[in-house]
C-alpha cells in the first residue's frame, strides 16, 4: 500500500512536469513564430513581403541574386533574434527547465531515493569522456566554452539522478502531454501557412502556398522530428486506443508533411509501419508484407525531392558526411580525433568567438570555426572525440537491447541524430535522459512487479 501511495505521488508529479515541459517549448519558440506571422514587429513583417515582393531572380547568376542572399540572411537574423523584453520569453524557458530539475531532484530526496551507479558502466564511462573533455577545455580556453557546452551533455545526469520518476506508468503519463504538443503544432501551423514570410526552401506536398513550417521549433526540421519521436514515444508508452492511434497518426503526419523534412517523413513512414505492424510474429506468417514496405520505402527516399520540393534534399543529407571527412583530414593529431578538442567546440558561442578573436589578429584552428550541430555525430566527435561518440551510440544500443518497451523510440532517436543534434534538441534531449533512466531502472530491477511485466510491447 505504501509502495502504492508513492507511485501515485510520482505519477502526480509527472503531470507538475508534462504542462511545465509544454510550456517551456511553446516559450522557447515563441518570440520567432510571433514575428514570423507579423503578430509581433507588424512593420518589419510588411517591409519583409514588400521588399521581398520586388525581388525578380531567374537564377545564381543574376546580378540581383547576391542582393536577394544578402536581405535573406538579414532577415534570418532579425527573426532569430532576441532582445529586449523579448529575452523574458528565453529566460522563462531556462527557468522551468532548472524548475523541472529541481522538481525531480526533490521528488526523489523526499521519497529517499539513491541511485545505483555501479550498475551503469557505460553511463559511467561516456560520463568520464565528458568531464575530460570538460577539463580540457578549461586548460585551452577558460570557462567560457563550458557552459554551452555542459548544457549538451545535461541530459546525462537524469539517469544518474532521477530514475525514480522514469517508471513506465510515468513515461505514459508524460505521452499524452507530447501528444498535446503534437496537436499544438497542428494549430500553429495554419498561420505560417497563410500567412508565414517564406524564408526556407521547399513547401513539400502541402495543398495551399506557402513555406515550410517550424511552429514552436525554431526550424522545420526539428519539428518533424519531434512529432515522429513524440508519436513513437506515445505508441510505446501510452498504448493509446486504435481510434486514437489514427487521429494521433493523421495529426501528426499532417505537420510532418509541411515541416518538409526528408529525415522526418522517412522516419515517420518507420513509426507507421511500427504502430500498426501485426503482433505475435505474424510479420514472419505475412512474407510479402516486409518486401512491400521495404520497396514503399525505397520509393518515397527516392521521391524526396519531390515529396519536399527541395532538389538539393540528398546534397543536403550527405553534407553531414563531407563535414566528417574534412574534419579528419585537418585535425591536428591523433589525440584529437580519440578525445576532441574539449567541451564547448561546434557551438554557435565558439564559432562566434573564434570569429572575433581571429578579426583581432589571434591564430585560430579552421576547424574551430565550422559549428558541430547539423547531427549528433558532428557535435561529438569535435568536443569528445571518436571515444565518447562511440560510447554516446553504445548507450543507445545498451537502452535497445535491455529494454524491449523503449526501443523502437531508441532506434528512432538514433536514425534522427545522424540529422540533427538530438543532445540540444529540447525537449528530445529531455525525452532520452529519460529513457535512459527508465532502461536503468529496468536494469537495476527497481520497477515495480506489475511495471516489469508490462516492460513489453502492448
Amino acid at each position: 500500500m505504501r509502495e502504492r501511495r508513492h507511485l501515485g505521488g510520482r505519477c502526480g508529479w509527472i503531470h507538475v512536469i508534462g504542462v511545465l515541459l509544454c510550456v517551456a517549448v511553446v516559450a522557447n519558440g515563441a518570440t520567432f513564430w510571433l514575428k514570423r506571422t507579423g503578430w509581433l514587429e507588424p512593420d518589419a513583417y510588411h517591409a519583409h513581403r514588400v521588399q521581398k515582393s520586388n525581388f525578380r531572380v531567374s537564377s545564381r547568376l543574376d546580378p540581383a541574386y547576391a542582393e536577394v542572399q544578402s536581405f535573406h540572411r538579414r532577415e534570418m537574423r532579425r527573426l532569430y533574434a532576441v532582445s529586449g523584453a523579448q529575452t523574458i520569453t528565453k529566460l522563462v524557458k531556462y527557468g522551468l527547465v532548472v524548475l523541472i530539475v529541481g522538481v525531480s531532484l526533490w521528488v526523489g530526496w523526499r521519497a529517499g531515493y539513491r541511485p545505483v551507479v555501479s550498475r551503469q558502466p557505460l553511463l559511467l564511462g561516456f560520463t568520464a569522456s565528458v568531464v575530460l573533455a570538460a577539463l580540457v577545455s578549461w586548460l585551452r580556453f577558460g570557462g567560457l566554452l563550458l557552459v554551452p557546452g555542459l548544457r549538451l551533455f545535461a541530459f546525462v545526469a537524469v539517469p544518474l539522478s532521477v530514475t525514480h520518476l522514469a517508471s513506465t506508468r510515468s513515461l505514459a503519463l508524460l505521452s499524452n502531454y507530447l501528444i498535446g504538443l503534437v496537436y499544438l503544432q497542428l494549430i500553429l501551423t495554419i498561420p505560417e501557412i497563410t500567412r508565414g514570410l517564406d524564408i526556407f526552401s521547399g513547401t513539400g506536398l502541402l495543398p495551399v502556398p506557402g513555406d515550410r513550417v517550424t511552429g514552436a521549433f525554431l526550424q522545420p526540421t526539428t519539428l518533424g522530428l519531434f512529432c515522429v519521436i513524440a508519436l513513437l514515444f506515445y505508441v510505446c508508452f501510452g498504448n493509446p486506443p486504435p481510434r486514437m492511434r489514427f487521429v494521433t497518426v493523421v495529426a501528426g503526419g499532417i505537420v510532418v508533411i509541411a515541416a518538409g523534412s526528408a529525415s522526418a517523413l522517412l522516419l515517420f513512414l518507420l513509426v507507421i509501419g511500427y504502430a500498426y505492424a501485426p503482433e505475435g510474429g505474424r510479420w514472419c506468417r505475412c512474407r510479402w508484407r516486409l518486401p512491400v514496405f521495404v520497396v514503399i520505402g525505397l520509393m518515397m527516399l527516392l521521391a524526396l525531392p519531390w515529396l519536399t520540393a527541395r532538389p538539393d534534399v540528398f546534397a543536403s543529407m550527405f553534407g553531414r558526411v563531407l563535414w566528417m571527412q574534412r574534419y579528419f583530414s585537418e585535425a591536428t593529431g591523433p589525440m584529437t580525433v580519440l578525445f576532441g578538442e574539449g567541451l564547448g567546440i561546434g557551438t554557435n558561442v565558439a564559432v562566434h568567438w573564434f570569429r572575433y578573436a581571429m578579426e583581432h589578429g589571434a591564430e585560430v584552428p579552421l576547424s574551430a570555426l565550422r559549428g558541430g550541430s547539423n547531427s549528433t555525430a558532428q557535435c561529438l566527435v569535435s568536443q569528445i572525440g571518436v571515444v565518447g561518440c562511440v560510447g554516446f551510440y553504445a548507450l543507445l544500443a545498451h537502452g535497445a537491447w535491455s529494454d524491449t518497451r523503449a526501443r523502437p523510440v531508441y532506434v528512432v532517436i538514433g536514425i534522427a541524430s545522424l540529422t540533427t543534434n538530438v543532445i540540444e534538441f529540447f525537449p528530445v534531449n529531455v525525452l532520452l535522459g529519460l529513457l535512459l533512466a527508465h532502461s536503468a531502472a529496468t536494469v537495476q530491477g527497481s520497477l515495480l512487479p506489475n511495471q516489469k511485466k508490462s516492460n513489453t510491447r502492448l
